[in-house]
């Protein structure tokens, strides 16, 4: 029998729930995440819950949004307006974190969901948290994007995205 979406859900809320709460992270079920507001706009870890029919996987994605960037930017795109105030200015996965190409938990029974969060929570520790609180300004979101704008993105499948964002950074934060 595999584990429900709403049981996985419910169980990192009881395990990681103190710990982000401690950091000002909201559990968020609805958008299957935790989120902590902030002047700019918002960070959050999201658990994208895949099941199947024997085994579920879990992937962990960190978010960034810059509120300045997505209101100028969002309109340009093509993404549902439904997803509006959701949208991020960076998305990286745990895996490209961490320099994998992929990093998914599969878990069968509750001993690998345990053992799953043991790993997420300690992922958070030693990247996550420094990840999204050394990124979250305008101006560290600016370097990200334009940095390098030749090579590939950590941050984004879709390249215009990224264009439209990081010319949009760099004409906030008044970069040539």
């Amino acid at each position: 029998m595999t584990l429900s979406n709403d049981f996985i859900w419910l169980y990192l809320v009881e395990e990681l729930g103190e710990e982000m709460g401690n950091r000002k992270f909201s559990p968020m079920p609805a958008k299957v995440q935790f989120r902590r507001m902030g002047q700019a706009g918002f960070q959050n870890c999201l658990f994208n819950i895949t099941t199947y029919e024997d085994v579920v996987y879990i992937e962990v994605q960190l978010g960034v949004r810059i509120d300045k960037i997505e209101e100028i930017v969002f309109p340009y795109t093509r993404s549902s307006l439904s997803f509006k105030e959701d949208s991020h200015t960076l998305l990286i996965s745990e895996a490209k974190l961490l320099g994998k190409r992929i990093k998914r938990y599969k878990i069968r029974d509750v001993y690998e969901l345990d053992y799953a969060i043991h790993q997420i929570n300690n992922f958070l520790w030693s990247q996550g948290f420094r990840f999204l609180a050394e990124n979250r300004s305008l101006a560290k979101a600016e370097t990200l994007l334009n940095a390098q704008p030749e090579a590939p993105s950590l941050f984004f499948h879709n390249q215009f995205h990224r264009y439209l964002k990081g010319i949009t950074a760099a004409y906030v934060t008044r970069k040539p």
